[in-house]
């Protein structure tokens, strides 16, 4: 059963065992954190997002990532995009190019270097 076979069939047994007026996104990525993007840039897209299945596969990173804003980045709110615009960091593709003790100095802790690996598809969980 491929990716979107399983998602289908998800979305049947949901609306079958909860109703119609309840629905839900699938997103197949690396880690949760590109899970999150990949949902979020399916839906402002009009991609498959909408209809509920969006797939980031490994072998197509990093393209779709890099096409997103900073702010569409968990973990980059406004205070941290105004910070990393300070240093010269400007697009997604900037931040994903960056070295793990960039990353640790521009947050000021490990947070960065999490965040890096998440982008990179490492499947890092926070204490």
């Amino acid at each position: 059963m491929d990716r979107a076979q399983l998602a289908a069939r998800l979305k049947s047994t949901l609306a079958c065992n909860v109703g119609p007026y309840v629905t839900c996104s699938i997103v197949f990525a690396a880690n949760r954190q590109l899970a999150k993007m990949a949902c979020k840039a399916g839906k402002s897209s009009g991609e498959r997002c909408g209809d509920g299945c969006m797939v980031w596969r490994p072998e197509d990173l990093p393209a779709p990532l890099l096409a997103l804003k900073l702010s569409d980045i968990p973990g980059v709110g406004g205070n941290m995009e105004r910070r990393l615009i300070r240093s010269g960091i400007c697009t997604a593709e900037d931040l994903y190019r960056l070295l793990p003790k960039h990353m640790r100095k521009l947050w000021n802790n490990v947070t960065g270097e999490r965040l890096l690996d998440a982008l990179h598809g490492y499947d890092v969980q926070a204490p």
